[in-house]
């Protein structure tokens, strides 16, 4: 990544007010788009290449693709969605019975257990029969771009995918992981990285805050530049501290439960200029509140609670 670009904001600037109507004229102008509300929407996640699923009802899905009809999906009617992630190519649906389905276009990193990698199943969802055979009630699931994680019996962490820098927190374990590995138990949160990172954050018993995969910028907030294979302490935190945290490809941003905002990371990301390797609190956000965030991969917006957008 070249120091020569002139395209990175390294300070944070207020983008958008959502209640005076302000607009930053130097940014793209927002497009709205409007749902009629007998639609009933509950959730709508994207996949890539352009399609996305929706959740309507408690069995139903729909799925719209580029050059396609739109396709529906009922699961059985015992079985009621609870929720939807969606990664590269992948979509999985969890049900309120703590079983979980696929639908899938390509599985090459394995992200989706017991599905094979050329597998198409866009035609159809599949259930995903390894939770059930090894008893686990799967609680709560998200998804990576190459990787996916499951709060399992209540606070038993398993992940499947690509361990590439040690993003699964299992070891130095190289290649893929078609089936769910175990990672650690006493979990009671994951906030895995947007995009293409190759790193996460978990939050577990006793109120403690972990991050594990590569760090070649300071982004896992603990003071190194060192990958992580397994999940490690951040010092400077404790678990319920943390409202919320989200991951670009090379910098990390948390808001805590009093809504300061802090970030480490690479540089041109981290909303400070300079390269951060403990979470630090961002100047131009100090007296603000936060209340939602959001990264891309070189990009952060943060909600305050004025409704004011910064990025």
């Amino acid at each position: 990544m070249s120091n020569s670009s002139s395209l990175y904001i390294t300070g944070f600037k207020k983008v958008f007010s959502f209640l005076t109507q302000e607009k930053n004229n130097n940014l793209p102008k927002w497009t709205e788009s409007k749902i009629k509300k007998t639609q009933r929407i509950k959730k709508i996640v994207s996949g890539n290449p352009p399609n996305f699923l929706v959740w309507k009802k408690p069995n139903k899905l729909e799925f719209y693709q580029k050059d396609y009809e739109k396709r529906k999906y009922l699961l059985p009617k015992k079985e009621k969605i609870k929720d939807i992630v969606s990664s590269f190519q992948t979509y999985q649906i969890l049900t309120e019975s703590g079983k979980v389905w696929s639908l899938a276009n390509e599985n090459r990193f394995k992200e989706v257990p017991l599905l094979d990698a050329d597998q198409s199943t866009f035609e159809k969802i599949s259930p995903i029969t390894f939770f059930q055979e090894k008893k686990l009630f799967v609680n709560s699931l998200v998804m990576g771009f190459t990787s996916c994680y499951y709060l399992c019996n209540g606070d038993q962490l398993y992940a499947s995918g690509s361990n590439f820098q040690g993003r699964l927190g299992i070891g130095k374990s190289k290649g893929l992981k078609p089936l769910p590995i175990y990672v650690q138990d006493k979990v009671s949160k994951i906030f895995v990285g947007s995009h293409a990172s190759n790193f996460n954050f978990i939050i577990s018993k006793p109120d403690l805050l972990y991050s594990c995969g590569n760090n070649r910028d300071g982004e896992l907030g603990i003071g190194s530049t060192v990958d992580q294979s397994t999940p490690t302490v951040v010092q400077n935190f404790k678990g319920s501290e943390i409202l919320t945290i989200s991951s670009g490809n090379y910098h990390s941003i948390l808001i805590t439960q009093k809504g300061q905002t802090y970030s480490c990371g690479y540089q041109r990301t981290n909303g400070h200029g300079v390269q951060k390797t403990i979470f630090t609190l961002i100047p131009q956000l100090k007296e603000k509140k936060a209340v939602q965030l959001s990264t891309g991969s070189t990009q952060t917006l943060v909600l305050t609670d004025q409704n004011e957008l910064y990025g």
